[in-house]
């Protein structure tokens, strides 16, 4: 209580504080005391995001975060790439914060991090933000040949973000990567029909409800766990497809 009622001219004395203080409630309460005394103004906070201690950078972004300004947008991106995970994990709660998350052009930038906390976070707002925009872009990266060789939880992250943005439109390109099947079927070709029976999951309705359910009865454990999650899904938004519709071996 009494640090907020400093006048302006105690921002800076706070700030140095901020680096001396090894107690984290101390930090905390000096920093809640920061976002009332700089009010608007970010000048004081961002000319200190080069500071080489990660724990100060991350409580100035955390300022940054409760003064929820559009104009901290900038400086968030910089420290997007702080070297300190928990830095960006910081940044990554400011983003969303301040509204940075419902951007669909914003979040497939994030895909080109070498951040995998960056990816999947940008992965799980994509997939809740439903943009139809976001589905080509998604798409072009799911069918190069290095997208195969990511890992199986990798995937699945991409391609629950396609089909919370896929349109109907999309829906044949998708089941025609399901159905394709090679003599010699290797574990990352199954883990791409997986992921595409996960994705007709979200973009199709009752239509890919006898595909997925013959996808239950597959050999391959990855298959039938990617079809019967797909069919929650639609039972979830569908109420007319009753759980016992659904083969009891799956």
């Amino acid at each position: 209580a009494y640090l907020r009622l400093l006048p302006r001219c105690g921002v800076e004395p706070h700030l140095d504080l901020l680096g001396e203080v090894n107690l984290r409630k101390a930090r905390r309460a000096l920093c809640e005391a920061l976002v009332e005394l700089i009010g608007g103004d970010l000048e004081p906070i961002v000319k200190r995001l080069d500071d080489p201690r990660w724990f100060v950078v991350r409580n100035l972004v955390y300022i940054l975060r409760r003064s929820g300004s559009r104009s901290a947008i900038p400086y968030l991106r910089r420290t997007l790439e702080h070297p300190h995970p928990r830095v960006r994990q910081e940044t990554l709660h400011a983003m969303e914060a301040i509204g940075v998350a419902r951007s669909a052009e914003f979040l497939l930038n994030l895909l080109e991090s070498n951040d995998d906390t960056c990816r999947t976070w940008a992965l799980e707002r994509l997939a809740a933000l439903g943009d139809s925009r976001a589905a080509e872009p998604l798409w072009r990266l799911i069918r190069t040949r290095e997208f195969r060789e990511r890992s199986w939880n990798d995937k699945r992250a991409y391609f629950e973000a396609l089909g919370g943005s896929a349109p109907p439109a999309m829906l044949p390109a998708v089941q025609a990567l399901y159905e394709k099947r090679g003599w010699f079927e290797k574990p990352k070709d199954l883990e791409m029909r997986a992921g595409a029976a996960i994705a007709l999951g979200l973009i199709g309705g009752e239509q890919v409800v006898p595909m997925l359910e013959e996808g239950c009865q597959a050999e391959e454990a990855v298959i039938r766990g990617a079809c019967r999650q797909a069919l929650d899904g639609i039972r979830r938004r569908q109420p007319g497809i009753r759980p016992e519709e659904v083969p009891a071996h799956a």
